[in-house]
């Protein structure tokens, strides 16, 4: 559970997340960063030297660091001193400044691209791991993922690991310096501040990470909704009601605000806490000086130490304060992201280490197979056997629920069955290497993804654009009866389609798909429902193209329309799950109890 989970436990998995280079790397970082932070705390103090040499020039001779460089620069007179002494303190600060921005840009720069290779890997691995897995996640909270839970490692834990070991190096110097000058009351003073600090994050912690949770629940429930919204907007707009969906929104949208709100302010506590009592500390320390009587010089100088080491110090208490609790409140984030790597990875569906490459088969048949999706009241598929060979149409017919498209999923090798086996010429399907048997595949969707390329780069989906046959895509265009949308775009083939697809028809996206399975020369093609959205003039155009593929490829129709089957060598009937008929087209109309329920149907509505 998030409520259990320690820092440190977010450290191990921000650590676990990197590869072992970049994990050697960060650790080199933050010894440099340790080496950085010695040398500004350095250059800091040595302008006491220089202060204490304003209200006591005999410290000239006195001091042996002063009379070492007096000497070296043939011993000038005080004001000249004074003015090489300054200008010696100055390189000093100025190196050490830049060293320490170096430091901070190369950290800086380490991490982001930490963040581009997680994220690179996180998605290769999303795209590697079962369908399955897939059809069980949220995709809007899945690319949060990548919007902001990666974000939050990279910047609150990457970049904050060199700065944390830096601080801790500029709060440790002084520590021991101060131990060394005083131990007793060194250790009581630092074992009270390390005490009171403790009491007080672990005071604030637990409401912190309340609100934090609650911001990071808030924002997800944010992220899907716009995303509903913005998927339905013409829905949206024909209900002439969108009061309702801006009162909705505006209630999550206030709790998000609200917590975020609060969550920044509890963590802005630590930062104001830790200022008042340094400024208090240093008034008490004054003031108990001049009580016990310490003269006016040796206040001066003391105060001076002070000040610099707080100057120092301070900000370094407000950073770690303010890095710890930001850790603690970014807990969830870290645990999701951890926890859906571990998830991806151990999810990763076997890959042939073969090349991938088309083959030729000719049978591929489905044994006793059945199939039942996670947490499901009943089995999606039982106890399927048929044949289906190469070259053949195939149709599939049934009611909504029946089992076809998990079928075809079964085919594809998305799915795996539950029980039973499906084999190809005898081998058992997952045995070939399911990589190379979705390359002999084109897939054409009831509701295929268009995205915002052109035409061109939308047939040739997941092609180099450098690469794309253009001859290929003409071909296909023809065969999909996209000549008159070519004809009306502006650019040809070369004209965007706009997000989604905004600017062509339902029919013209179904289009465009079957283009895009034909391009890559299959043979096999599979139409999940994909001329629904047709007209009979486009569908028939459509049906002819495909029938002069017919003994090149296998083809596998699901379809509510009959008039797309009528070609089919083979039509089986699915109804809950099982295969209740198989007939060729003939027999499936004069046979077929589906046909003749189905026919009657829509006689009676008629």
């Amino acid at each position: 559970m998030v409520e259990n989970l320690k820092v440190i436990d977010v450290f191990r998995f921000s650590f676990g997340l990197l590869n072992r280079k970049d994990q050697k790397i960060i650790i080199l970082l933050s010894i440099v960063s340790f080496i950085g932070s010695f040398i500004e705390l350095a250059a800091v103090m040595s302008i006491l030297p220089f202060v204490s040499l304003l209200y006591n020039p005999e410290l000239i001779q006195k001091n042996q660091f002063l009379n070492f460089i007096w000497i070296f620069f043939n011993e000038p007179n005080y004001q000249k001193f004074l003015l090489i002494l300054a200008i010696l303190i100055s390189f000093f600060l100025i190196f050490s400044a830049v060293l320490v921005y170096f430091i901070q840009f190369t950290s800086n720069r380490f991490a982001g691209k930490c963040q581009e290779s997680y994220g690179i890997k996180l998605f290769n691995s999303l795209l590697g791991v079962n369908y399955e897995w897939h059809i069980r996640q949220n995709p809007t909270l899945l690319m949060t993922i990548f919007i902001s839970h990666i974000s939050i490692w990279n910047r609150g834990l990457i970049r904050q690991i060199p700065l944390l070991v830096s601080n801790l190096t500029l709060i440790l110097l002084p520590s021991i310096s101060l131990i060394l000058i005083s131990p007793r009351y060194g250790v009581i003073l630092i074992f009270l501040g390390i005490i009171l600090v403790s009491i007080f994050l672990r005071f604030i912690r637990k409401k912190s990470d309340y609100l934090s949770r609650k911001a990071k629940t808030s924002q997800e429930e944010v992220s899907v909704y716009i995303n509903e919204i913005l998927q339905a907007i013409k829905d949206v707009k024909l209900s002439s009601n969108s009061k309702i969906f801006v009162k909705k929104f505006k209630s999550i949208y206030h709790i998000f605000s609200m917590y975020l709100s609060k969550a920044s302010s509890w963590n802005m506590l630590p930062t104001s806490v830790i200022i008042l009592f340094s400024q208090l500390s240093i008034l008490s320390i004054g003031t108990f000086l001049v009580a016990i009587g310490v003269s006016p010089e040796n206040i001066i100088s003391i105060m001076t130490v002070v000040i610099l080491f707080a100057s120092k110090v301070i900000p370094s208490l407000n950073r770690i304060g303010a890095t710890l609790t930001a850790i603690s409140n970014k807990r969830s984030w870290i645990k999701t992201l951890n926890d859906i790597y571990i998830d991806t990875r151990e999810r990763q569906e076997f890959k042939t280490e073969l090349d991938i490459k088309k083959f030729n088969w000719s049978k591929v048949s489905f044994k006793d197979v059945s199939y039942e999706y996670p947490l499901a009241a009943r089995k999606a598929l039982k106890n399927i056997n048929l044949n289906l060979y190469s070259g053949y149409h195939y149709g599939f017919v049934g009611e909504s629920g029946s089992g076809k498209s998990t079928l075809i999923d079964l085919f594809l090798g998305l799915l795996s069955p539950s029980d039973g086996l499906i084999t190809v010429d005898g081998k058992e399907l997952n045995n070939l290497g399911v990589e190379n048997w979705q390359f002999n595949i084109g897939y054409v969707p009831q509701k295929p993804l268009i995205i915002n390329v052109t035409l061109k780069e939308n047939i040739a989906f997941g092609t180099n654009p450098q690469l794309i046959d253009e001859e290929r895509i003409n071909e296909c265009i023809k065969l999909a009866a996209l000549e008159d949308l070519v004809e009306s775009l502006p650019n040809g083939i070369n004209s965007d389609l706009g997000d989604r697809g905004k600017y062509l028809s339902g029919g013209q996206e179904q289009r465009v798909a079957i283009a895009r399975a034909l391009y890559q020369r299959p043979n096999v093609l599979i139409f999940d429902e994909s001329t629904s959205f047709q007209d009979s003039k486009n569908e028939n155009l459509i049906r002819k193209s495909i029938n002069n593929l017919k003994g090149e490829i296998t083809i596998l129709s699901i379809s509510h329309k009959f008039s797309f089957i009528k070609n089919c060598d083979r039509v089986f009937v699915l109804k809950k799950g099982e295969l209740v008929e198989q007939f060729n087209y003939q027999e499936f109309l004069k046979e077929s109890k589906y046909y003749k329920e189905s026919t009657n149907y829509l006689e009676d509505i008629d």
